[in-house]
């Protein structure tokens, strides 16, 4: 207590001392108050719904190797297996996995224009499996018929004529 007593009278002498010390104190107070709410906010958004049946999902990748190689021949082969093993509810070929940090996204708008606002969307190129691949649930308009499916070719500007939007 005594020590206490010997700040105060130090500090009421020299007045610049208080005034920045009281300013340091306010300074490391915001920034530690800000950086507390900025990562709530983030976990607040971390535990947000996907949509997407995150804890029975998972995905194999193969690399292929030699000129002469028949991808989709082979993709619809290991398609096939994948779908008949027992306890596989469906498989399907897509371009990124979700909630892997990586893939493709784009900006979606109700009208057209640059100063209209804009939602980020993540693009997944799926076929008719890709809904009960992924568990989500279709609440409006139809799945993917097998003629939808169009693939896509390296370089390509062009979008299919019909697409499913999901809603988390």
């Amino acid at each position: 207590m005594l020590e206490t007593g010997l700040i105060l009278r130090a500090l009421s002498r020299n007045k610049i001392g208080a005034l920045l010390i009281a300013l340091q104190i306010a300074l490391t107070m915001a920034i530690m108050v800000n950086a507390i709410f900025m990562i709530q906010d983030r976990q607040q958004q971390m535990q947000r719904e996907s949509g997407i049946d995150e804890a029975n999902t998972f995905y194999l990748t193969n690399t292929v190797f030699g000129q002469d190689y028949n991808i989709q021949a082979h993709l619809q082969t290991d398609l096939h297996m994948i779908r008949n093993t027992p306890g596989v509810v469906d498989a399907v070929q897509i371009n990124a996995v979700p909630l892997s940090g990586s893939g493709w996204s784009m900006a979606l708008q109700h009208e057209a224009g640059e100063d209209k606002d804009a939602v980020g969307s993540a693009i997944y190129m799926v076929d008719d499996h890709g809904i009960n691949t992924l568990g989500l649930e279709l609440i409006a308009g139809a799945n993917f018929k097998q003629g939808d499916v169009e693939l896509r070719k390296d370089g390509q500007s062009t979008w299919p004529d019909k697409t499913i939007i999901t809603q988390a």
